[in-house]
């Protein structure tokens, strides 16, 4: 709780200091291969996230997506949520085809948990409508963006 507050506060190093202290403790209940630990170990990517050290969010995502690969919990909205961060790393980096293709495993666990019409999907639909644009696909972002207006958000062309 302490790492949360502190980084709703902005105060990242606190979070960072808080979220690793809550990591060793979880990797010492449940082991490093836990579902807990994966958690905290992606909660510590997104506060470098905000800190702008991408290498380090890098990292830590890609830690936690392995962890839930182990734990074959890879079509688990958990592992959807980490590897979809990932990719927003590396878009942010410009790794556009690595970003790409990360947000369609995302999209692909989030539409066998909740529909291909969940509200759930708008964040990846729009990162997947936008890097489309940038790989000089126009027309399958058209394709994202039609599947925004059924779920009911305009976006786009």
């Amino acid at each position: 709780k302490a790492g949360k507050n502190s980084f709703d506060l902005a105060e990242y190093d606190k979070a960072i200091e808080y979220l690793s202290k809550s990591n060793d403790i979880e990797t010492e209940l449940y082991g490093e291969l836990s579902h807990q630990v994966a958690i905290g170990i992606n909660n510590l990517a997104n506060v470098y996230l905000y800190m702008v050290q991408f290498d380090e969010a890098k990292k830590f995502h890609q830690k936690a997506v392995n962890i839930y690969s182990q734990l074959n919990m890879s079509e688990h909205p958990d592992c959807a949520i980490a590897t979809y961060q990932l990719g927003q790393v590396n878009c942010i980096q410009e790794n556009y085809l690595v970003a790409d293709s990360l947000y369609h495993v995302s999209l692909t666990i989030f539409e066998k948990a909740f529909g291909s019409n969940s509200e759930l999907l708008i964040g990846i639909l729009k990162d997947l409508s936008d890097i489309k644009k940038i790989l000089g696909k126009p027309e399958e972002s058209k394709i994202y963006n039609e599947r925004l207006r059924k779920i009911g958000v305009e976006y786009g062309d």
